[in-house]
């Protein structure tokens, strides 16, 4: 396993600039070795029209150094073997030699693996997250009831994750599968 001081780098291309900052806060959270950057894609669509440009241009970010990339999408409901924009998008990321990841059924599922933040949130731990039917709704709810604020996915997602204490494995098989996929990054083997 590499040390805190060999961070390898992973670039994810995400839908937008808050996936990429709530991930940023939750693998930080959880205490992997990863050196994480994002880049924003602007919508789901734009992964699927631009996948192999946008998974070069992460790729560009590695400078002189090494590093994996990964495309992160939510689920949203939909088989994403068969469903359009994942398949294309699926299709693209094993083409290009990047990791394809889903958030099942969206990032708000990996909040709901974290002890801290189901606890901030008022909620009990699921066994599984990733059988929670509508994640976003459980935590939009959970959230207004703790802050009498509306759930704006670009906004309160930062201020969710910043509650995070390290995402239960367990917990989350997207999770565990994410890091399965990224797992030639925390090697130190040769990046993607």
């Amino acid at each position: 396993m590499a040390t805190t001081a060999q961070k390898w780098k992973v670039v994810v291309v995400v839908e937008d600039d808050t996936d990429g900052k709530a991930l940023a806060e939750l693998v930080r959270r959880s205490g992997l070795p990863i050196a994480l950057d994002w880049l924003p894609a602007n919508g789901i669509g734009n992964i699927k029209r631009k996948g192999g440009r946008l998974i070069q241009l992460a790729r560009s970010r590695f400078g002189a150094g090494a590093g994996c990339v990964a495309v992160l999408v939510d689920r949203d409901g939909k088989d994403a073997r068969k469903a359009e924009p994942h398949r294309t998008i699926r299709r693209d990321c094993a083409s290009h030699g990047a990791a394809y990841v889903e958030a099942v059924e969206s990032l708000e599922a990996w909040f709901l693996a974290d002890p801290a933040i189901a606890e901030w949130l008022g909620l009990k731990q699921h066994g599984s997250v990733d059988a929670v039917k509508d994640p976003k709704q459980v935590v939009a709810a959970a959230f207004y009831k703790q802050t009498r604020r509306t759930y704006q996915r670009r906004r309160s997602r930062q201020q969710v994750a910043q509650h995070a204490s390290g995402i239960e494995p367990m917990q989350s098989t997207s999770w565990r599968n994410a890091l399965a996929l990224l797992q030639p990054c925390l090697t130190g083997a040769k990046g993607r």
